[in-house]
């Protein structure tokens, strides 16, 4: 009977045990402004004080927690904070500065839940925190033949668009049967370890990867205003049509409508 019961309680603890491990992904964050135009600002101050706090990129760093089909994404050390602060650009009167590359409002975290298909995620605008309620995406990927090998693990690149038409490139690897990645981004057969948006103006490149063997349940994420997706990319294009003072639609045309399309989760 001892025997028995000490068989019973290992199979436990070995479930157990199964169920609670997760992965930590570490990834950092590159993104690459040298794109960004500075020929409108006619106060070469102004200019060269944007140029020296900007550089060709900026880099910061960020944690992808997985467990049992639920995952959160969070920047540590938001590359996006270290972005000079619109409003105070906007009193400088640098017009027409602030285009898509210069200020992203990516949100820093997101929570995925494959099973129930809710995605969450975090923002802080003008020093305010945000919590968006989005759609899950069902991304359409291209697994090509092309493979290389980030962080120790043999990787296949594939490809898919953003809702709105926007290019990605992700290089995933097989060995890790986690079908994860950064942002919101999922579905492959294996975890993303390196991703690339907006033809490398946003790049999300993995770093390590530690095995946690009792990581705690992964919980949906807590805290900011609730707002739809939809809604929060409408009070992004506000502000960035505020910034840079571009009249109505029906006054400027397509250009006005290019900056309509301001896309916050993709």
């Amino acid at each position: 009977m001892r025997v028995i019961l000490l068989f019973i309680s290992f199979i436990f603890y070995c479930s157990y045990f199964a169920a609670s491990q997760g992965l930590v992904v570490n990834y950092e964050e590159i993104r690459n402004l040298s794109g960004a135009n500075l020929s409108q600002v006619d106060n070469p101050q102004i200019r060269a004080a944007i140029e020296s706090r900007m550089g060709p990129k900026v880099t910061g760093k960020a944690t992808l927690s997985v467990r049992e089909g639920k995952s959160i994404y969070k920047s540590v050390d938001d590359a996006a904070k270290k972005l000079p602060n619109s409003e105070g650009i906007a009193e400088e009167n640098a017009r027409g500065v602030m285009n898509s590359q210069f200020v992203s409002y990516v949100p820093y975290a997101f929570y995925k839940n494959q099973e129930d298909k809710l995605l969450l995620s975090q923002a802080k605008i003008d020093g305010k925190d945000y919590l968006i309620e989005g759609t899950f995406t069902e991304f359409d990927w291209k697994i090509g033949t092309e493979k290389k090998e980030i962080s120790g693990y043999q990787c296949i690149r594939a490809t898919t668009k953003t809702p709105k038409g926007g290019d990605v490139i992700a290089w995933y690897t097989p060995d890790i049967a986690i079908n994860d990645g950064p942002l919101n981004y999922w579905g492959l057969p294996g975890l993303i370890l390196y991703l690339e948006l907006s033809k490398g103006t946003f790049v999300y490149s993995c770093t390590s990867i530690e095995q946690v063997n009792d990581m705690p349940e992964i919980k949906p994420l807590e805290g900011g205003e609730k707002i739809s997706s939809t809604d929060y990319s409408k009070m992004v294009a506000e502000k960035m049509q505020k910034l840079k003072n571009i009249p109505d639609e029906d006054s400027r045309g397509e250009n006005s409508r290019r900056w309509k399309k301001v896309t916050v989760i993709e």
